[in-house]
């Protein structure tokens, strides 16, 4: 039969304290694991016979890694809840929503000098947007209520298939080229995918 210990402690990180929650069992477990799914939730697995000592010198040797991830996860969790305020605000006008995509697609064109033949709004429900053969771009609508930096990846990602049809090595490095934090920002729009979509 396999036995369980489950256990808490406190841990200062920045003078935030923390509560580890601490899962020790004689299931065949070999090394301690660290796993954070929220800000407010860390929990470590380890083999039963690991003592709290060793789990302490694991935590202090991860405690950098620990607080990069929790600030990761607390501006997800600020950029959820900003979304959340956004969702009761009146809703704008299509030609509002145009026009604000407008001005970014024309600025970014610009710097990417690629040339789009027109842009239109989508309500597409799996796909922030679209650049067909004929180099038209749809971008979904509710992409009005993201924050701008947002936006800006989606519009940049699509005016990039202007040149290349493809998420091939050359098409990320063009993105790369004007937003060298894409992959922040494509992160984080995915984080609020399910709830915009």
């Amino acid at each position: 039969m396999h036995k369980t210990i489950h256990e808490q402690k406190t841990l200062l990180l920045n003078t935030t304290p923390y509560t580890i929650n601490i899962i020790r069992t004689s299931r065949r477990k070999r090394s301690i694991a660290l796993s954070i799914p929220s800000h407010e939730n860390i929990t470590i697995r380890a083999p039963l016979r690991t003592t709290i000592q060793e789990i302490d010198t694991f935590l202090s040797q991860q405690t950098n890694w620990l607080i990069k991830k929790i600030i990761v996860l607390q501006n997800y969790a600020a950029l959820k809840e900003e979304h959340k305020k956004n969702l009761d605000l009146t809703p704008y006008s299509k030609q509002q929503i145009l026009t604000k995509f407008l001005e970014r697609a024309t600025f970014w064109s610009t710097q990417l000098k690629v040339e789009f033949k027109k842009l239109l709004l989508s309500n597409a429900k799996k796909r922030w947007g679209s650049c067909t053969a004929e180099n038209v771009i749809r971008i979904n609508a509710v992409l009005i209520k993201v924050p701008v930096e947002l936006l800006d990846y989606v519009i940049v990602h699509e005016l990039c298939h202007v040149r290349h049809k493809n998420h091939s090595p050359y098409f990320w490095k063009m993105v790369a080229s004007v937003m060298p934090d894409y992959q922040t920002r494509r992160n984080q729009l995915n984080q609020l995918g399910c709830s915009l979509l």
